[in-house]
């Protein structure tokens, strides 16, 4: 999530006016539409995904009061800003999913596949959450050529070019990382 969504994020918390109200629905629907469509489409033909994508966006703007006040309150608990955007985003997959199970999936062979899939989902949504994490208390410098490498998919010679080292240096770094990575993660 950039820098931009999570300060809008913060805004809105701070000045819950209409004005503040109408741009994080739009914040949420520009950088959550896809994501909650592809998750839809996973369980649902096209029709019903479209369906249950836009009974969701009914239910969040339904729900803007209580979206709003859980943001609120998670970000004064919350010791890094970056989370704020993952709180959010499992809330809406998790809105998403009551929506599908309430409104599709009714038979209960379908509640019992679908809640496997979610929580399998979570599963693997929580162990990158808690890479990125390790990922952030590295060097700046090192912190930096993980995100290009794995974030942009930028090859060790583009980083090089980027951060005006060598590309020598940039694999000798990015070994290091991943290793101490390892380390903290194995913990």
């Amino acid at each position: 999530m950039s820098i931009q969504v999570i300060q809008q994020l913060q805004q809105a918390c701070q000045s819950p006016t209409a004005v503040e109200r109408q741009h994080l629905l739009c914040l949420i629907e520009k950088e959550y539409f896809d994501m909650l469509y592809l998750i839809a489409l996973s369980y649902l033909n096209e029709s019903k995904a479209d369906d249950a994508l836009q009974d969701t966006f009914i239910k969040i703007n339904e729900k803007y009061v209580v979206i709003h006040e859980a943001l609120c309150a998670k970000q004064k608990e919350l010791k890094n800003i970056d989370q704020l955007g993952d709180f959010l985003r499992k809330y809406l997959i998790k809105l998403l999913k009551n929506v599908i199970i309430d409104n599709y999936l009714r038979k209960r062979k379908h509640l019992e596949i679908i809640d496997e899939k979610f929580d399998k989902f979570f599963t693997i949504e929580e162990k990158k959450i808690d890479v990125w994490d390790a990922v952030n208390t590295l060097e700046d410098d090192s912190k930096r050529i993980i995100q290009l490498k794995f974030n942009a998919g930028w090859s060790c010679d583009r980083i090089a070019d980027e951060l005006g080292i060598s590309s020598k240096v940039v694999r000798k770094r990015l070994k290091e990382s991943l290793a101490l990575l390892k380390e903290q993660l194995a913990a």
